[in-house]
């Protein structure tokens, strides 16, 4: 059975898995006053005391993609779209919207792969084969040269071996969604430390490794 502490050491940080009752979604928190489920929005976040191993995953990353968007950055865009809202109400402000956004960390597969692959085909290799040819005339024998084009087959083999390393596949249900308002967010990533989590909730996967498997297959 996995606990609690069992994941604290892992991850080398203190974390605390919790479950959102109104959207499942499931997270590792490193702020214990975090109780707003930041997906839904709705729902209370609840300690999940129970075995962890029924969890698809809740080992550290390999990677991680730090945050890049500078609170300032935050509150600029928030500006702009508060601008775009015809008699936005009073209480509507940027600075305060900024102060309660939540940094969310979202995971995804990433799957190393060696492929070993043996190969038959035949290779055609054309080559001119020269010759003369003797024709009669004006009452004498002369030679023409014939340049004659031919084709040789011939059998090959060959073996075939490729590695790929971190090959991103979906680790949830909504990655489709995730990306579609995100774009791409595999670019900058660097090898995982704790200190990385501070301040920060970190999504579990709620999709297992043999499911993401067929997705990381089609990109290889």
């Amino acid at each position: 059975m996995t606990t609690t502490q069992d994941v604290i050491q892992q991850w080398g940080q203190v974390v605390q898995p919790a479950v959102c009752e109104t959207c499942d979604w499931t997270y590792l928190l490193t702020d214990s006053s975090l109780t707003r489920c930041p997906n839904c929005y709705q729902g209370e976040l609840q300690p999940f005391d129970e075995d962890l191993e029924q969890l698809a995953s809740i080992a550290p990353p390999e990677l991680v993609m730090p945050f890049s968007v500078t609170p300032e950055r935050v509150q600029k865009s928030l500006e702009t779209f508060i601008q775009g809202i015809p008699l936005p109400p009073r209480d509507l402000d940027a600075r305060e919207l900024t102060l309660r956004a939540q940094r969310v960390y979202l995971p995804r597969w990433l799957l190393d792969a060696k492929i070993q692959a043996k190969w038959r085909a035949e290779a055609g290799f054309q080559y001119e084969v020269e010759s003369y040819k003797q024709q009669y005339r004006g009452g004498q024998w002369q030679s023409q040269k014939v340049l004659e084009k031919r084709l040789d087959w011939e059998s090959r083999m060959g073996q075939l071996q490729r590695e790929y390393e971190n090959i991103p596949a979906p680790a949830l249900d909504e990655d489709a969604a995730l990306e579609r308002q995100l774009g791409v967010f595999m670019a900058g990533a660097e090898h995982y430390q704790p200190q990385l989590l501070t301040d920060s909730s970190i999504r579990l996967p709620n999709r297992s490794t043999d499911a993401a498997l067929h997705e990381a297959q089609e990109s290889m």
